[in-house]
């Protein structure tokens, strides 16, 4: 389509490249609103009317047909601009494994440029995502589009092979269920980043309910344990940190070696205490 200034609600750049997997598009293909898609999540309740959207408004549906790692990929990274409105994982007997099709529900009036598809798959983790310029401007009310300027996003899918054991997040959100407990190393990774203990005792939480939602029991060495106590500058957040994560040490023999290296003289008795020594 041609390309203009407009009026819009935002304006988001990114400059990315694609990197390795193969993506065929096929622009501007009508469809029914496919409410399972063989097997799939039932309808939204507040998702937009596809069937009511006025031909003014050029309703289409863009497919992206994606190939993945089946060996390695274990989670899909999704962000089409941030997109969060309708975004959903249904499941196809259709498709083979290491194969997914990104379904993108488009409106647009006047003009509209659309971005380009950006994939790259890294190690465990496939990203999809997408580079250039978004800008939209539309009205929704009671589930139907009243007026739209440039071009919209309004559902996006992402299918996958019937079976398929692989977490999805979009915008950093899980929308699938949880299928891989939390690696020690993302652990740590995710207290680094923290600024606040809040954050990071959430962190330790997160951790263990990534366990107890798939059924298993972590496994950390008291160096590790270690590591992640020294991420609080404060010696009651590492005695709570304590309390949370010792019970999960295999190598209890070091306990005492790591209590003596992250405590003070005064609170390493509490420390020995907490985890029986």
């Amino acid at each position: 389509m041609k390309t203009l200034n407009l009026i819009a609600c935002f304006l988001l750049v990114a400059s990315l490249g694609l990197v390795g997997c193969n993506i065929k598009l096929t622009a501007g293909k009508s469809g029914s609103d496919d409410k399972k898609d063989g097997g799939g999540a039932p309808q939204k309740p507040a998702r937009v009317d596809w069937q009511s959207i006025p031909a003014e408004f050029h309703p289409s549906i863009d497919e992206s047909e994606v190939e993945y790692s089946a060996s390695e990929t274990k989670y899909i990274d999704l962000n089409q601009f941030g997109f969060d409105k309708d975004v959903e994982v249904v499941y196809s007997n259709a498709l083979k494994s290491g194969h997914a099709t990104l379904k993108i529900y488009k409106v647009w009036a006047d003009v509209a440029q659309w971005p380009a598809l950006y994939v790259r798959q890294s190690s465990e983790t496939l990203e999809i995502k997408s580079s250039g310029t978004y800008q939209c401007s539309i009205s929704i009310k009671n589930n139907r589009v009243e007026s739209v300027k440039g071009g919209c996003y309004l559902r996006i899918q992402l299918v996958l092979p019937e079976g398929a054991e692989i977490e999805v997040s979009n915008v950093g959100v899980l929308i699938t269920k949880r299928f891989f407990a939390m690696s020690n190393e993302v652990l740590l990774q995710k207290m680094r980043r923290a600024s606040f203990d809040k954050d990071k005792h959430a962190a330790i939480e997160e951790f263990l309910g990534t366990y107890s939602s798939v059924g298993k029991t972590p496994s950390l060495l008291s160096e590790e344990l270690g590591n992640v106590l020294d991420q609080f500058a404060w010696a009651k957040e590492k005695l709570k940190a304590l309390r949370s994560l010792h019970a999960y040490v295999t190598d209890r023999q070091n306990l005492g070696a790591m209590i003596d290296k992250e405590f003070g003289h005064f609170e390493r008795e509490e420390a020995r205490g907490i985890v029986g020594l």
